[in-house]
């Protein structure tokens, strides 16, 4: 069974969480131009130069174990307004943290984040 195939999809009320995959780039990049989120300097948002490094770094953690990358998912719309990650993954303690997460400017104070 391959790291992503153990990866779950999460759905709630809003928005599904579908595990990140390179696929998701020109879709992530759109998401990110809602806002230019790529020149806020409190987060790391992708931009065009840095999309493909930034899904190939969350895909070496998922493959390392440490990290679960994900796209975030309108389920009203099927359009990927954004990304986030559960990361510092600790099996051993039954742990992880929820980071790494931005939105599209659009969708920002939605109810997205709080109640996918």
């Amino acid at each position: 069974m391959g790291v992503q195939s153990r990866q779950p999809a999460l759905v709630g009320d809003l928005v599904e969480l579908s595990p990140l995959s390179p696929e998701h780039s020109a879709a992530l990049l759109s998401a990110a131009a809602d806002g230019e989120l790529w020149n806020l300097k409190a987060t790391v948002v992708p931009g065009p130069g840095a999309i493909d490094d930034y899904i190939a770094n969350a895909l070496a953690g998922r493959q390392a174990g440490t990290v679960m990358p994900y796209a975030i998912i309108l389920r009203a719309t099927g359009l990927i307004c954004g990304s986030t990650r559960f990361w510092k993954i600790d099996r051993a303690n039954r742990k992880l943290e929820i980071g790494h997460t931005w939105l599209g400017s659009s969708v920002q104070r939605s109810g997205v984040q709080y109640r996918g």
